[in-house]
């Protein structure tokens, strides 16, 4: 189900531009939004399931070289 976004507003000349070129605003904005909220929740896939897998570089306190 779609919705009437009659309250946004766009810059004139970009709606212009737009038209010339054959643009549907409504779907460059739709798949835009689509596109931001696949990439935040790969973010955050990404962020839940991070481990710490870092070498230490300076491992030499475990060698006991230094105390």
């Amino acid at each position: 189900m779609k919705r009437n976004l009659s309250y946004l507003l766009v810059d004139e000349e970009l709606v212009k531009k737009a038209r010339n070129h054959g643009l549907v605003i409504s779907k460059v904005l739709e798949n835009k939004i689509q596109k931001y909220f696949t990439f935040i929740d790969a973010v955050s896939y990404v962020n839940s399931k991070v481990e710490c897998g870092r070498r230490d570089l300076n491992p030499s306190y475990k060698l006991g070289k230094l105390k």
